[in-house]
């Protein structure tokens, strides 16, 4: 199924746009995505970012994921008038799993590392627990 997202956001130095094309892929319990990220950023330059992720019903009451993006960002260094833009290239590698089997309840666990160039790599985890009423 394919779908395409636009967003603005507003910020001092000026808007920022993001265009997203993606591609879904249902077959039987599996759940695969790939997605498109062209950002303009407020100094005009474009980014691009692409991802990539397949899930699975693995449980009656368990899911779990695995996934992967890589891109580049520009982002300005300094303070003014010294200021210069530089390009962060990141990779990244993601997995997690979902457990709904009492009533109303999600436990979850994700986990990512990222690695950036030239500096800025790092990972981590989360464990959630949503309630819903």
């Amino acid at each position: 199924m394919p779908a395409l997202g636009y967003e603005v956001k507003s910020y001092p130095q000026g808007a920022v746009h993001q265009l997203s094309p993606r591609l879904d892929w249902y077959e039987g319990r599996w759940f695969l995505r790939g997605e498109a990220r062209f950002t303009r950023n407020t100094f005009g330059t474009i980014n691009f970012a692409g991802i990539a992720r397949a899930q699975a019903d693995i449980a009656p009451d368990w899911q779990a994921w695995i996934g992967v993006a890589a891109g580049n960002e520009d982002f300005l260094v300094g303070a003014p008038p010294i200021q210069s833009v530089r390009t962060l290239r990141t990779r990244s590698a993601y997995a997690g799993a979902q457990w709904t089997g009492l009533p109303g309840w999600t436990l979850r666990l994700d986990v990512v590392g990222v690695h950036s160039e030239p500096r800025l790599s790092r990972a981590g985890a989360a464990l959630s627990v949503a309630r819903s009423f």
